[in-house]
């Protein structure tokens, strides 16, 4: 990194910079990476498959898809507001059903097969993407609404256990702090959420 930044390039580019290094090394050296670029004001373009590496390093972020660009913006809009399917699945966001737009009483609503939600925000009509934000989740009957399951499976990852639960025959992934009680597989539990938090809606196919 030194030598290349030793000429004082217009632009560096870097591919995979930290791939073949160990998680610890790789956390670390992720902000070293952003310091230097960011001290030296150098402009740089890494390309990477790490998610995490990307918004550390990154004040824009480009995700693309067989050559074409899915989404541009900063790393906190790319994770907060997914274009598309596409987007969604690259940030891990799996918790994904099918839903139609209807409209209902002069209001917009989403029929899914976990339930039906009003919409604020929206004003199109036919077939969407409906996500389900994991980071929106509480266990519990504490928010606005409830969606009962059946424990799939419970990963213990140090801070936080990422547990697998069946809703009405949709697999859906949450993650919950590993210092609170934790329910076993085949437990059936109640979860809880806010849909104007929780809920993002988008069409199946990623704009042009």
């Amino acid at each position: 990194l030194a030598r290349a930044l030793a000429p004082h390039p217009n632009l560096l580019m870097l591919d995979e910079p930290l791939g073949a290094l160990d998680r610890n090394l790789r956390e670390r050296l992720v902000f070293d990476l952003r310091n230097i670029l960011q001290k030296s004001h150098q402009t740089a373009i890494d390309g990477t498959h790490d998610q995490e590496e990307a918004f550390v390093i990154a004040d824009r972020v480009i995700i693309m898809n067989k050559g074409r660009i899915a989404q541009i913006g900063t790393p906190e809009q790319i994770y907060k507001y997914p274009s598309c399917r596409f987007v969604a699945n690259f940030l891990g966001l799996s918790n994904q059903v099918d839903g139609e737009v209807v409209m209902q009483d002069g209001k917009f609503i989403v029929h899914t097969s976990i339930g039906d939600y009003p919409l604020q925000g929206w004003d199109t009509l036919g077939n969407v993407t409906v996500l389900l934000r994991p980071d929106t989740i509480q266990a519990g009957k504490a928010g606005e609404h409830n969606l009962t399951g059946v424990v799939e499976d419970v990963t213990f990852r140090g801070s936080a256990s990422k547990v697998t639960i069946t809703i009405a025959q949709h697999l859906f992934t949450f993650n919950f702090p590993s210092n609170t009680f934790l329910p076993t597989r085949g437990e059936t539990v109640t979860i809880s959420f806010n849909p104007d938090e929780a809920l993002q809606i988008f069409p199946d196919d990623c704009p042009d």
